[in-house]
Parts: C-alpha cells; structure tokens; sequence
C-alpha cells in the first residue's frame, strides 16, 4: 500500500510526507504527537497531555502551554495538520488505514497467522520486523512524565509486540526447516531472556535439527538449573518433554502449556438478541490485547464473554472467576492457577510469546489488583490476551470496552413483535424452562409490558420468568408496583448477588464511597432522563463539578447509563435502580424535601422550554422535550396530589403540546385534565395556554368535543402562544370532520397572530397546514406553491423536525402531478423524519410511499410502507390518523384478492376524514358492507399479518 503520509512509532517519533521526514521541533510537539498516535483514534483529554509533558511539576498556565504545543504541532504537520482536531472529550488525530508503523506491523503479523504455509509467513513476519526502527518511543524515554501520560505502557506494549513477531518469526522458520539459519537469531533470542523458556525451547530444537543434540540438552538442561536457582521454579512438563524427544533422537516441535479451565460454551438460549455484540468482541479481540465486557448487574456480561471465548479457535482459552477471590492478595493467584501455573511469574517466564486468550469474569471488585496484574501479565507474555467482564473498566491505557445494553423490547404489544423481540423471547424461554406455560397470543400485551417494566435486563427476566410458574404475568406486573423483592430465586443456585434484584444493585452500591451513595438515592426521583445540571439542582450539591464527579463514578460502575443528543448528555436509571434509589431515599428520611427540589427543578427546566418554542424549535428543545416528558408527567402528577395552588402545575403542563409529535396523545389528554379540574377557578396566561395544549391532545386522541371545548376556552385568553395551539386544534378537528373550509380558515387565522407575534417556527408549521386545507378543497397549485415556501424557509428556522415534516407533505403534494418526483421526494424526508424520532411526519410520508406503490401494483412494497404508517400511529395513540391508516390497508387487502378481510378493515377504518394522502391521490372507494366495526385490536392484528 502506498501512502503519502507515514506515522511512526516504532523507534523515535517520526512524519515522512512523501519519503521526506517531517520537522517537528523539539520534544514537546513529539510527545503531544507519541500520545495522538499510541491513543489509536481516540481523544487525549488536556490533563494526559500535560501530566505527559511535565510530570509532577507543571508550569503556571500549563493548560494555555498546552494548546501552544498543539498550535506548533499543527503548523509543523502542514497539511496533515487540519487532521488534528478539538473536541469536548480533548485532541484528536485522525490516521488513515496503511500510514503508521504499528498498524502496519499488527496488519502482517494477522496476515502471517493466516499465512498458507511458512514460507509465506516468513515473509510477512519479516517485513513486519522491518517496521522498527529502534525501541519504541526512544526519543521520549527520558520524559518526566512518561509514566504519568500512559507512554512507558506504551513503549511496554510495542517491544512486546516486537518480540512476539521475532518469536513467530524463528517458529516460521523453523517450521520452515532454516534451522541452521536461525541459529543466531535463536542464540541471541534465548541470551537476552535467560528466565523466558521459549527462546530456550526454539534454540534447543533448532540445535537437535541441526545435529547438535549435546548442545540442545545443555541449552535445556542449562535453563532448568537457572530456572530454580535464580527463581525457584520448575519448568513446564513441555520443556521436559522437549528434552526426552532430544534424548529420543526424535523429530521436535516447540510447545506451550495449555490452560487449565476452558469456559463452558454458552447456550443459544442465553444469548437471545446478542448476535453483534458477540460480532463485536470478536472484532476488538482480533485488534485489541485487552476487552472489558461492561454494564449493569444481570445484564449478560458473563454470558456473552464466555461465548466469545468458546468460539475462539485459534487460541487456548484459560477461565478465571473472581467472584469468589475477596483477598486481593489472591487475584495474582487466581489468575496464575487458571493459566496453568504456580504464579504469574512462572506464567510469565513460561508463556513467552504463546497465543493464550485469559478470561477474567467478574472483575469489579477486585479492580486495583486486577489491573496491574494485568498490565504485568501482558508486558511478560506478548502473546496473551485478556477477555474482562466487569460494571466498570479496568482502566488501562491499551483496554477497548464493550457497554453491553440491555436486550431490546418488543416494538409493540401484538404477539408478533413480542415473538421477534429477544427480551420477550428470554423470558417465555426461561419461564418454559421452568416448567411454566405462557401463551404469547393471549398474554402478549402484559408480555410485552412486563419486558418493558423490566428494562429488558436479563436477570430480571429471568427471575420474572421463575414467577410465571405460580403467577400469570398481568399478577407479576401487579406484585411489580409493591416490591422489589418479588424477584429473587428460591433455590440457591448462582452467586448471591444474582438471586435477587436487590442483591444485584446492593452489590455495586456497596462499593460506592458515602456521599455518592447519598447522590445516587436522591436521582431516584427521576423517572426519565436528567442532565447534569438537573441533578444538580435535585441533588443539592455544593459545586457542580461534585456532581459531574458522582454521575462519572455512576456512569462508570453501570449504575447510569448514558445518551448524548444534540451536544448535551443526558444520564438515566433503569427501573430496577431506580427503585432500590427510591428504597435508600425513604430510609434516609429525604424523600419530600428531594421530591420538591426535584419538581422546581423540572418546572424551571418546562419554563424554559416554554420560553423557547415560542420562537424557536432548535433541534436541542426536541430532544430535551422527548427526554423530559415522564418527569414532566410525574412532577404534574405529584401538583395535582400536593399542591394548594395552581401555580407549579399550569406552567408544568404547557410544553407538553409540543410531545404530541412525539409520545402518545392519551396521557397528555388525561393530564390536562387532571390539571384544569383540579383547579377550575384558575385563570391567566398559564391557564389558557394550559387547556390549548390539551385541546390538541384531545382531538388528536379522538375525544374532539372535549378538545373543541377547550380549544374555546384558550380563545378567550391574550396568549398568542393559547391563540396559536387553539385554533391548530380547531384546525385538526375540521379536517377529521371533512370540513375543509373550516380547516383552512382556522390555519389562516392561526398564521396572521403567529405572524404577528414573531412565531416563526408555528408559522412556518402552519403553511403545511394551509397547503393541506387548500389540497382538500382542490386548490392544488396554491397548495403547492404554499408548502414549496414552508420548504424553503424551514431549513432556516434550525428545526430538523420542520424540515422533515414540510419535505413529507411536500412529496405528497407533489407525486400528484409527478409521481416519480413525489416518490423520491417523500423516501427522503420519510426516512429523515425517523432518523429524529418523527412519527407523526414518518406516518404521512410512509402511507405516502405504500399509496403509490399501491397505485403501481407493487404490493410487497405497498405493504411494508403501510404496515410502517400503522405502527407509527398506533405508538402515538392517534385514533383518526390510526382509522385512515388502516383504510389504506384495507385497499391493500383488496389488491390482493383478499375481499374479506378487505371489508374488516373498511369497516374498522370507519368514516373518518382528514387524510391528506386520500386528499391528494385521491384512490377509488371502496363499498364498505353494513355491519358494526371490528375491536380495534382484532383489526390490528389482521392488518399486522396481511
């Protein structure tokens, strides 16, 4: 492969562009460099760096000396210097495939194991050799803080690497019969390791084919007597067996102790759902010297190592568990013992560079032993790699980690999606296992709800599936709201930490220190995700930074997990924690302080909110709603149970119009509500804007005259924000009623007061609205030029959802006139709308795409497309967008010569108007036979299975 730019680290620090070595100035820019390069593509935060260039002692202003490094470093790489970038986490170098010396050398030497025969590994391991120019790093040895910046296990890990292709290199050859050639390279191999038995091994079988058969059992002979003088060790039975087949006179082969406890292989059923993660650990094993297999107690972390491990075939496998290891003297031990060695030093000497994959199960409590025995085990034995399951890294600078989630849920309650999903899948699996029956047809909706309540985790699937025996699974979800406990195995089978929930969490929370304890209990207040800030403010932190600290410490023993949309990381707790919390938090006695702490600091979080999208719809606001809206309800929840007045609640209530696009219509209907009956006298701003967003949610949900009620009430007020949301209820309500004309006046009102109070985003949203009312009413060339505008002016806005949202009512405006540019149009913003969580505008775009293809016979297509549209809308809860959907099916049905269930569909799609697909495409009816609608269930599931 030719490269216009070369890396190097195999000697001193080097950049060739186009052969010609690059300046790079004095030590420090080359140590910045080193730390880029060893970091593999990774960040290096700035306080690596600094503890890299100057160890114990930095200077004043260290970190502005840093970025002046950097600078210099940049300007010196010239082009290549654009590469280098900051990021949040720190700096970043990207390299390209084929240009730095170490990923050449670890290519060759995979190519060499792979080799046909040995003449061609020879070759491979030789040029893989040539890639040193020297010890690694060697300009930096002296560096003060090489050992601080993670430099010296750097230089460790290369001359490790360089020692195991030289190693390979004298097996190839002689595999390859070069005995005599090797000989030197052989003798000076085994001079400078005199306690490492496999250069001694690969000298003496070089010298037994040479014909010196003396000389072998001297070499051999030689090395045990070293062996137990200098370390007080036996060899291993290899070597003896090496010097009777040199006594013997027969042909030799270079050997090494197999372990001594290979993991059992997992079973299928175990591992539902896994498939890439396991593709996933055998992808970091091939590249990496040391895996962590993370995440949450009962997640699976065992489970999916120990498969990995067993579909290893090039290597032996060794097991150590260390669940039971409590000493941390005994960790060295453990791990020696499942090596197949009195300790790791003899491991160490005898290994040399054999290929051994070392399992280490369990690992986290154990984490200060475990890691420098690590980090010695693999500085000794270059061949070795380390396989780790624990709730939190090792820690190490060579350690790719693995966050193993929890196993996905079933997309909806039908008893196809719970079949297909792996988290239904283990539970009916382990319940059958248990001698319990569960009909997935009858109970697939508690299924479902039970998978979902349980986070999906493995262990506590499991140990539900064990109450299935004496309980039906809407009687364990009931049990679910009163105790924890209710999941523990009655035998005494597994770890302790496994029998119960309980013990699971009890297990990681009991090695937190004291004050991220008392942090942990107050999060269990949240019941959705949460940022820094919020838990700050709920958990009553002196300094923030305290905080970030406590989330980090979480994050990292898989008490939290972790999501980052839109520049902001978002931290939540699964189900389970968050109860054992709540536990904590009610015996500390600081359950309602916490709790009013916890709905000021949501309030503040949905005044701003508020504040926001009156104005603006940036893509963060989306994100923070979607995260928000549990807290929100709850928080609400908790006004309507505690408040005297009316003054948290209404502000509380107001952003959740904006969740309608994005979370079920229902609940927000029933909160509003709750909120507006529980204070009937309340008036002002927050009132009226309160009972418009609930207005839309009502007629969203099918309850329209509820929802045209309140619609008039907002009306009444002076909000522009209550005017706004009022008449888009009002607008809704018209279209499902076929009032078109209504409809189009309402948009048209709705635009003049968002015009007139700056409501830019709203009033970009309702020209789609007016361009749907005009289609309706045949006044297609206005609809068009009116939501070609909205298209053109979303992008603007900065709103992915209004760009997305005007592209799929543009397709479908379009395909009218063009239905090849409709298509096309339609597939992108369809796909656009679920890349940011859209269903309302996925919906249009997706019953779009299935009425065109309808429309050209393609009737898998069609299919697909709809089935989409009617699992969108059935996961908002919108009772009129649901009807139309399935109306489409039911010409679907018709297509396909299937006049019965066609008539079904029909008549659960009802009479219902509104769908701006019908609207525009405007398909043949259909004659719809007397007789009552089918339960919308039963419609469901006939229409899933089309």
């Amino acid at each position: 492969m030719s490269v216009d730019v070369e890396f190097g680290v195999l000697g001193p620090v080097e950049v060739r562009h186009r052969g010609d070595r690059v300046p790079l100035g004095g030590t420090r820019p080359r140590t910045v460099l080193a730390l880029l390069l060893c970091a593999d593509g990774h960040p290096v935060g700035d306080e690596r760096l600094i503890d890299a260039l100057w160890g114990d002692d930095p200077p004043d202003r260290a970190r502005a000396r840093l970025h002046t490094t950097v600078s210099r470093l940049r300007a010196a790489l010239g082009d290549v210097g654009a590469r280098l970038r900051r990021e949040a986490a720190g700096y970043r170098l990207r390299v390209e495939a084929g240009e730095l010396d170490l990923h050449r050398a670890e290519r060759l030497l995979r190519r060499a194991r792979a080799a046909p025969g040995p003449p061609e590994a020879t070759g491979l391991l030789r040029d893989a050799l040539a890639c040193w120019r020297g010890p690694a790093l060697a300009d930096l040895a002296d560096l003060p803080g090489i050992e601080a910046g993670g430099l010296a296990a750097d230089r460790v890990r290369f001359d490790a690497l360089r020692h195991t292709v030289r190693a390979e290199l004298l097996d190839a050859e002689l595999a390859a019969g070069h005995h005599h050639e090797v000989l030197p390279d052989a003798e000076r191999a085994a001079a400078a390791d005199p306690l490492r038995e496999r250069p001694h091994r690969q000298l003496a079988t070089a010298l037994h084919r040479a014909g010196r058969s003396v000389d072998a059992l001297a070499v051999l002979r030689g090395y045990r007597a070293r062996l137990a003088d200098e370390a007080g060790l036996d060899p291993s039975t290899e070597l003896g067996a090496l010097e009777a087949a040199v006594l013997a006179q027969q042909e030799t082969v270079a050997v090494v102790p197999a372990p001594r406890a290979p993991p059992p292989r997992s079973t299928a059923a175990s591992l539902h759902g896994r498939d890439a993660e396991l593709a996933e650990v055998a992808r970091l094993l091939a590249v990496a010297r040391v895996v962590t297999v993370i995440g949450v107690g009962g997640v699976g972390k065992t489970r999916v190592a120990r498969a990995a491990a067993a579909a290893e075939t090039g290597r032996a496998v060794a097991l150590c568990e260390l669940d039971g290891v409590t000493e941390t003297g005994a960790v060295g031990c453990a791990i020696a013992d499942a090596l197949g060695f009195p300790s790791l030093e003899a491991a160490g000497q005898a290994l040399g560079s054999a290929e051994r994959l070392l399992l280490l199960d369990d690992c986290e409590h154990v984490l200060d032993t475990v890691a420098p025995a690590v980090t010695g085990l693999l500085a000794r034995c270059p061949g070795v790699t380390v396989l780790a399951t624990s709730r939190e890294p090792l820690g190490l600078p060579e350690e790719h980690v693995l966050a193993l989630g929890t196993l996905a849920l079933p997309a909806r309650d039908d008893p196809a999606a719970v079949r297909e999903s792996p988290a239904a899948r283990l539970l009916t699996d382990r319940a059958a296992a248990c001698g319990a029956r569960v009909d997935t047809e009858a109970d697939a909706a508690a299924v479902a709800a039970l998978c979902r309540r349980l986070d999906g985790l493995p262990l506590a699937l499991e140990l539900a599936a064990v109450r299935l025996r004496s309980l039906t699974p809407e009687e364990v979800l009931e049990h679910l709201d009163r105790r924890l406990d209710l999941l523990r195995r009655t035998g005494s089978s597994g770890p302790a930490r496994h029998r119960s929930l309980d013990a699971t969490v009890a297990w990681s929370y009991d090695r937190l220190p004291g004050p991220t304890r008392r942090f942990f209990a107050r999060l269990g207040v949240f019941a959705g995700r949460f940022t820094a800030d919020h838990a700050h403010a709920v958990a009553g932190e002196d300094d923030l930074l305290d905080t970030v600290d406590h989330l980090d410490r979480l994050v990292a023993a898989s008490m939290l997990t972790v999501q980052q949309r839109a520049g902001r990381t978002w931290y939540a707790l699964l189900a389970t924690m968050r109860r054992f919390a709540r536990d904590r938090l009610e015996e500390r006695g600081e359950q309602q302080a916490v709790r009013d702490r916890w709905v000021d600091s949501v309030l503040a979080a949905a005044v701003d909110a508020r504040d926001l999208m009156v104005h603006a719809w940036p893509a963060h606001l989306l994100v923070t709603l979607q995260n928000l809206h549990t807290d929100v309800a709850d928080a609400l929840r908790w006004c309507v149970a505690h408040d005297d007045g009316p003054d948290r609640a209404l502000p509380l209530f107001v952003p959740m119009c904006s969740v309608l696009k994005n979370r079920s219509a229902m609940p927000v209907a029933d909160l509003g509500d709750a909120v507006l009956r529980r204070w009937p006298d309340s008036s002002g701003r927050a009132r009226s804007e309160a009972a418009a967003a609930a207005a839309v949610a009502h007629v969203l949900r099918g309850s329209a005259e509820r929802g045209a009620t309140l619609a008039r009430e907002a009306l009444s007020g002076s909000s522009p924000l209550a005017a706004v949301n009022a008449r888009r209820a009002l607008f809704f309500r018209a279209r499902t009623t076929g009032r078109d004309d209504d409809a189009l006046r309402w948009a048209e009102e709705a635009l003049e007061v968002a015009a007139a109070h700056a409501m830019t985003p709203w009033h970009n949203e309702l020209l789609t609205f007016r361009a749907i009312a005009l289609a309706a009413t045949g006044r297609l060339g206005e609809a068009l030029e009116q939501v070609e505008a909205a298209h053109r002016a979303a992008p603007a806005i900065g709103s992915p959802a209004l760009v997305a949202w005007a592209g799929v009512v543009r397709g479908c405006l379009v395909a009218a006139e063009d239905p090849r540019a409709g298509r096309a149009s339609s597939d992108g913003a369809t796909r656009a709308c679920e890349e940011i969580d859209y269903p309302i505008g996925s919906g249009v775009g997706r019953r779009t795409l299935g009425a065109l293809a309808l429309r050209d016979g393609a009737l898998d297509e069609a299919r697909e497309h709809l089935r989409r549209a009617l699992d969108a809308y059935s996961g908002l809860g919108y009772a009129a967008e649901v009807a139309l959907s399935l109306r489409w099916l039911a010409r679907l049905a018709h297509a396909s010569d299937r006049p019965g269930d066609a008539d079904v569909l029909l008549r659960a799609g009802g009479t219902a108007r509104g769908d701006v697909v019908e609207d525009v495409l405007r398909p043949g009816a259909l004659e719809r036979r007397p007789g009552p609608p089918p339960p919308l269930t039963e419609a469901l599931v006939l229409a899933r299975s089309l």
